[in-house]
């Protein structure tokens, strides 16, 4: 079977084809060919020699090696326990050069070939091929700055409900005034900043109450209160207005 894959970075969509699922050659030598879209050759571990053009080139993993179109080229060595796996894609490279590569990744990336084989679903293997193109492409693989306000708000409370933690805190974070911050807050929670905070507080409180063999005070201490007489009048002041 022959599959295609589309995957994403910043600058366009992109697709890499595999043959056979992943092409990797039964044979020590292969026949001299070129092809229209750049081949990546994925080299796990061991040691592989290619000609390309009228030059060898030696490659040892775990590293990548992109052939740009319409390069010749063929393999004509390799290690007998060589892990070794080429596909092409239409995300070109610039130039024929080798990339080193993380061990541990190229070591996943192979593990899920050989579930994908068996399974006949290739599309986990996505993953990884937005990463190796990003070595070569000096792109980005679809990672930009977070810019929700609601994510980023209620992440705030989530991760600082425990700590002494102020509205100068989130604008700090958010790089906004805190007049703004108040405003977002406000918008999204339907709270002030100190109610959202005691309100978080609270639904991790009941939670521990609910789930947890532990005393009040040291609920009140891993919520954030220095004392258990501050965490109980918060608790009745929050419990009368969820009354009202």
């Amino acid at each position: 079977m022959h599959y295609e894959l589309s995957f994403k970075m910043i600058e366009r969509d992109y697709k890499a084809f595999l043959q056979d699922g992943f092409y990797v050659s039964p044979k020590t030598d292969t026949s001299l060919h070129k092809h229209n879209y750049t081949e990546v050759h994925v080299i796990g571990e061991g040691r592989v020699e290619f000609r390309i053009d009228n030059h060898t080139l030696t490659v040892v993993g775990p590293a990548i090696l992109t052939i740009p179109a319409p390069h010749m080229h063929c393999c004509t060595y390799q290690d007998e326990n060589l892990l070794h796996i080429a596909y092409q894609t239409d995300c070109q490279a610039d130039q024929l050069r080798t990339y080193p590569v993380e061990a541990g990744i190229v070591k996943t990336f192979f593990d899920e070939i050989q579930r994908c084989r068996f399974t006949g679903n290739y599309s986990s293997v996505a993953l990884y091929i937005p990463l190796f193109c990003s070595l070569y492409r000096q792109e980005h693989i679809g990672v930009t700055e977070i810019k929700d306000y609601n994510f980023l708000i209620s992440e705030f409370f989530i991760l600082n409900y425990d700590k002494d933690v102020y509205l100068s805190d989130l604008a700090e974070q958010l790089h906004i005034s805190e007049r703004h911050a108040e405003r977002l807050v406000l918008q999204y929670t339907g709270h002030s900043f100190r109610e959202e905070l005691v309100a978080v507080r609270m639904r991790i409180a009941n939670q521990l109450m609910q789930a947890e063999n532990a005393s009040l005070e040291q609920i009140a201490k891993y919520v954030g209160y220095r004392s258990y007489s501050g965490f109980w009048k918060a608790m009745k002041r929050f419990e009368s207005k969820k009354a009202q």
